[in-house]
């Protein structure tokens, strides 16, 4: 749960218990750090359902159930009118799995420099004009795209085309060739993005100024890269 939802509730001054564990794992790698959990009534339609939950400081969504829910609950995913609803009531529909996915495709030929970043425009398949949508690296990508690095990024459908950032990071020029998959694209309904920022810094923001004398060193994780030694070592620096 996140703890901004936690504070919007009955049991916003409820005191938190030592969770079973101490952080999480993110799916970008990144380590969140548990504050505790407690014991939650969910309600849905006229059932109710009782939960022990951990409460994290930074969480995008508002509130997951994992696994162990679905199964003590009979949760039943229904892939072809795209619902998951609760086995024992049909009628109660937790939420809808949206499937409206498409692809990205090159317009043109591309040339991206060697270690550089390249903005690209590309086709956009099986998305609504104007609409919001995810663009992210394919699940398997091709013998062609081994060498580049295909960044994730929400943007808008413009006459059917979107930008799309690209990394190479190698020593040499990649060229692209015009009308290849290149990504995946998926719609995302904006209702339900939320902001991990508290309300307090959301109505009020703060800034500050400061100074330093040298700039924080970035670091990359580059030994699974499709990279020399010698390039491995400039990038890493």
């Amino acid at each position: 749960m996140n703890r901004n939802l936690l504070d919007k509730t009955s049991y916003a001054k409820v005191p938190l218990q030592p969770g079973a564990m101490k952080q999480v794992i993110a799916a970008n790698g990144n380590h969140v750090q548990v504050l505790g959990k407690l014991s939650i009534t969910l309600h849905v339609g006229n059932k109710k359902f009782t939960k022990t939950v951990h409460v994290l400081d930074q969480l995008h969504h508002s509130l997951i159930l994992g696994v162990d829910f679905m199964r003590k609950n009979g949760a039943f995913i229904n892939f072809q009118d795209c619902t998951l609803e609760l086995k024992d009531n049909p009628s109660i529909v937790l939420s809808s799995i949206t499937l409206n996915s498409g692809l990205l495709r090159t317009k043109k030929v591309v040339t991206i420099p060697k270690h550089s970043e390249t903005l690209i425009q590309v086709s956009v398949s099986k998305q609504d004009e104007d609409s919001t949508v995810l663009l992210e690296p394919l699940d398997a990508p091709p013998q062609f795209l081994q060498n580049v690095v295909v960044t994730k990024c929400l943007v808008k459908i413009r006459n059917g085309k979107a930008h799309l950032r690209l990394l190479n990071l190698t020593a040499t020029d990649i060229k692209l060739r015009p009308h290849k998959v290149i990504a995946k694209v998926s719609h995302v309904n904006t209702e339900e993005i939320h902001s991990i920022d508290d309300k307090q810094s959301a109505e009020t923001p703060s800034f500050s100024s400061t100074s330093k004398s040298e700039s924080d060193a970035m670091t990359f994780d580059l030994t699974s890269a499709c990279l020399t030694s010698i390039e491995k070592q400039k990038n890493g620096n």
